[in-house]
Formats: C-alpha cells, structure tokens, sequence
C-alpha cells in the first residue's frame, strides 16, 4: 500500500507537468492558427484561409471533452489517495491541485470552443453575419 501512495504522487507530479506543457501546446498551435488567419484574411485563396478557423474549434472541443473525463477520472485518485494517506497515518498532502487545474482547463477548452465555433459560422456562412449583425442590434437595443 505504500509503494501505491508512492506510485500516486509521482503519477500526480507527472500529471501536472503533462497537463501545463499540453495546454502550452494547445495555446501556441491555436494562436499561431489565428495569427495566420488574421494576417491573410484578405489574401486570394481566401476561402481556404477561412478553413483553419475550423481545426482550433475542433481540436478544443476535443480536449474539453477529454479533460472533463480525465476531470473525473482523477477525482477517485485523490480520493484513494486520501485514504491511503490517512491508513498510514501520513501529513496529508494536497493533491486536488490537479483536479482543479484539469477543471479549469476543461472549462477553458469549451469556452474557446464556443468562440471558435462563433469565430468559424461567421467566417464561412456569409448569410450568418447579418443574422448576427440583427442579433448585435438586438442587444444594442
């Protein structure tokens, strides 16, 4: 049981380490994605230019998705890991560190899902950008 609680906090340091150079990465690629749209936008192939809007919706909605499972997913971690600590009779340490991160990148994934998302509709649908252009209106009012 001691080489478990181990085990557990050498994953969870790993864990950590995973999840901050992951959403690193993410970050850099989706950036980096919109930084070339928004540079040649206007360019002459424009509409192929409009279709890398699409793979940063995709592959944030793909990791929000994963990371609200790997969110719960290391929720019964920490809980084991607590009892194992308290059999033990060891300072317990805090562990829900990585399980709020988890969540909070989760809720970021889908957040920036949900604006690509809006960001891709109102480049590719042209019929789109006056519904939300009334819509705006609408608000304004």
């Amino acid at each position: 049981m001691m080489d478990e609680y181990k085990l557990h906090l050498d994953l969870y340091k790993h864990y950590l380490t995973v999840v901050a150079t992951f959403s690193a990465f993410y970050y850099g690629i989706t950036g980096g994605i919109l930084a070339y749209y928004f540079n040649y936008a206007s360019a002459q192939n424009k509409e192929l230019i409009s279709l890398s809007v699409v793979f940063p919706a995709i592959m944030s909605f793909t990791f929000a998705v994963v990371f609200f499972k790997l969110w719960r997913l290391y929720e019964k971690v920490e809980r084991d890991t607590k009892v194992i600590a308290a059999a033990f009779g060891f300072e317990r340490r805090e562990v829900r560190a990585l399980t709020m991160v988890l969540g909070v990148c989760a809720c970021f994934y889908a957040f920036n899902t949900l604006i690509l998302t809006v960001l891709s509709v109102y480049i590719l649908c042209p019929g789109c950008r006056a519904w939300l252009a009334g819509f705006r209106g609408a608000i304004a009012l």
